[in-house]
């Protein structure tokens, strides 16, 4: 009896599959793909939301002129009153636009016992104004009240007499997001040696100054 060719036995065990690597590749480039689409869009997003955002800041101060008083003549200190102008320069409506500041005659010379230091609160300004909701491009003026010296100190400076005493304001101006409900602040310092005045950088000590004033910052 001839033997069989393919003798009985147990039958073989079969190899399982294994994943082609090209299979392997194209899931983690799927995944890439997938991670750097949500970054993407989320930064997209988040560029959006800024350049679609409220943009409010108070960009003008300006001298309205003196207040007739009766003793004018010999006060020390003139009144006068100021204009300060909040524009809202965003895309979107800024609400709860709020305005808090300080308003100060101020002396730059330092160490001078007499002087008037911001941190003084005599004649001092110091005002909160709530003043709502303002549209794209709608502007809004707050009237406060400081004043000049008659008679103040002067420096040389080349053929001029430069005051050494100026109107300084230092404020924060708060608003919110109405998209994202996301609140804003935003500091400003503004000082006024002459007839005309300048925004300048705030400083740590102004700050120090304003709460050894009892002004809200």
């Amino acid at each position: 009896m001839p033997e069989d060719a393919n003798p009985p036995g147990p039958p073989k065990r079969k190899m399982a599959d294994h994943p082609h690597v090209w299979t392997i590749l194209l899931s983690i480039t799927a995944v890439v793909v997938s991670g750097l689409g949500y970054f993407d869009s989320h930064y997209i997003r988040t560029l959006n939301n800024e350049l679609n955002r409220p943009l409010t800041r108070v960009f003008k101060i300006s001298d309205s002129g003196p207040i007739p008083t009766a003793d004018a003549a010999t006060r020390e200190t003139i009144p006068h009153t100021y204009s300060m102008a909040v524009k809202n320069g965003g895309k979107t409506f800024a609400r709860e636009v709020v305005v808090t500041f300080k308003a100060q005659l101020n002396d730059v010379r330092v160490g001078l016992g007499n002087s008037r230091q911001f941190s003084d609160v005599r004649d001092a300004t110091m005002e909160t104004d709530e003043i709502g909701d303002l549209a794209p491009d709608e502007e809004y003026t707050v009237s406060l009240l400081s004043g000049t010296l008659r008679n103040p100190p002067t420096v040389k400076f080349g053929t001029f007499n430069l005051s050494t005493v100026a109107l300084y304001v230092k404020g924060t101006l708060f608003y919110t997001n109405p998209l994202t409900s996301e609140k804003y602040n935003q500091s400003f310092c503004f000082y006024q040696p002459a007839s005309t005045g300048e925004f300048v950088r705030c400083s740590k000590d102004d700050a120090r100054k304003i709460e050894a004033g009892d002004s809200k910052n």
